[in-house]
């Protein structure tokens, strides 16, 4: 099995992993990620593989199946499948960019020369082996070590629209605004969602916060 083969086989099973570990009877969730999965293997297998961006992604599975997950929705709920074969594009990025050559020198090569030169090319032969695998680690290195964000970067423009459209939605829900805060009145819908997930994430990329660890309850 070739090198590729081998990242494609294990970006699988991380994919398998992740769909198990959804419980059954959340069959859309399944179903979605099933779909995202086959997707994201196509991309990145084929002989020029394309990185799986949630937008990538999402534009090509609605292209077969009109109901396919959207990007934003692919952004929020199934980063982590998506991220699996992200990782295993990086992988065989760098494979395709290995030098193919050896560098080394057989004795066909070298029969025409005498002691002294044979020794010197044998000797910068050996470095440039050296040097490409020195070249090699320090690419494995960058991709297991950083992260990399291939998702487009959030404008301001689009983040400021955002909250003004939050801000009307906060007004129609009749939250109560006073010199204190805003705050929920007793007008408002049980239940009623204050900021939805989507705004929340783009707030909290926008700073730099991408965990909600310190969240209050």
């Amino acid at each position: 099995m070739s090198q590729t083969a081998l990242i494609v086989a294990s970006a699988d099973a991380k994919s398998e992993a992740i769909l198990d570990a959804i419980p059954a009877q959340q069959s859309v969730l399944r179903a979605n990620t099933r779909k995202i999965w086959s997707v994201c293997r196509e991309m990145v297998a084929r002989r020029s593989p394309i990185c799986p961006t949630a937008p990538a992604v999402a534009e090509r599975g609605a292209i077969k199946d009109p109901n396919f997950p959207a990007e934003r929705s692919i952004y929020n709920r199934y980063r982590e499948i998506v991220g699996a074969w992200r990782d295993a594009y990086k992988s065989i990025h760098i494979l395709q960019y290995e030098p193919a050559l050896d560098y080394g020198f057989n004795s066909d090569d070298l029969r025409e020369l005498d002691v002294g030169s044979k020794i010197k090319l044998k000797a910068l032969g050996d470095e440039l082996k050296m040097l490409r695998n020195m070249n090699n680690s320090l690419k494995q290195f960058i991709a297991e070590s950083i992260r990399i964000n291939s998702e487009p970067s959030l404008g301001f423009e689009e983040l400021s629209a955002e909250l003004r459209n939050w801000l009307e939605y906060v007004e129609r829900r009749r939250f109560l605004f006073d010199d204190v805060g805003l705050k929920i009145s007793k007008y408002t819908v049980v239940n009623t969602i204050i900021m939805d997930s989507s705004l929340l994430e783009k707030i909290r990329l926008w700073v730099g916060v991408s965990q909600p660890e310190k969240l209050l309850e």
